[in-house]
């Protein structure tokens, strides 16, 4: 019984993840396009838009989030 009340607990928890915004995936698909560090193949989840969660606290609550997008704004890509 404990190990499903730990899937339970931990399936709530990724559920519970927020979507990435836009903006992070163009960012991660322009730098591995850029970078050639993964194949074609292996970066196609970035594709499935339904699979994606972003690791990282997203709002304007989130610390660093506008200096983030100042400086993703004022660096040309």
């Amino acid at each position: 019984m404990a190990d499903f009340d730990e899937f339970v607990r931990r399936n709530s928890e990724i559920m519970g993840l927020s979507k990435p915004v836009d903006r992070d995936v163009t960012n991660l698909r322009n730098w591995l396009n850029a970078t050639g560090s993964i194949s074609w193949a292996e970066s196609d989840y970035l594709n499935h838009r339904d699979d994606l969660v972003s690791v990282s606290p997203i709002g304007p609550d989130a610390a660093g989030n506008q200096l983030e997008v100042w400086v993703e704004d004022i660096i040309p890509i």
